[in-house]
């Protein structure tokens, strides 16, 4: 019998474990413009210089909306911007790729 009311105590503090669980975002970028991009900032976490042809690691940053902006490492003058959105997403960690294409596009898949 204590095993069942122990079996049953258990039942809600799992279920409660489970609904506090947090929605974590997981963002890593991959370059694959011609030249490195400095200062590359993704919402408030800063991925500093990436190099051409580089695939970062992954940073945790707040789940919303923000810009995407770096520098080309070459020509000062060439900002390359973006944005993303990580909202709605079910609790867990979720990762994400932003691709900075060779025409200076910016988007977001999921690996």
């Amino acid at each position: 019998m204590k095993k069942h009311y122990l079996f049953l105590l258990l039942i809600p503090i799992g279920l409660f474990s489970m609904s506090c669980r947090k929605i974590v975002t997981e963002v890593r970028v991959y370059n694959q413009y011609g030249d490195g991009i400095s200062n590359l900032v993704v919402g408030p976490d800063n991925f500093g210089t990436v190099n051409s042809g580089e695939l970062t690691g992954y940073q945790t940053i707040p789940e919303g909306s923000g810009t995407i902006t770096g520098v080309d490492v070459n020509n000062s003058n060439n900002i390359l911007t973006g944005t993303y959105s990580f909202v709605g997403e079910s609790r867990g960690t979720h990762y994400y790729t932003i691709n900075i294409s060779a025409g200076g596009n910016i988007y977001v898949t999921q690996p």
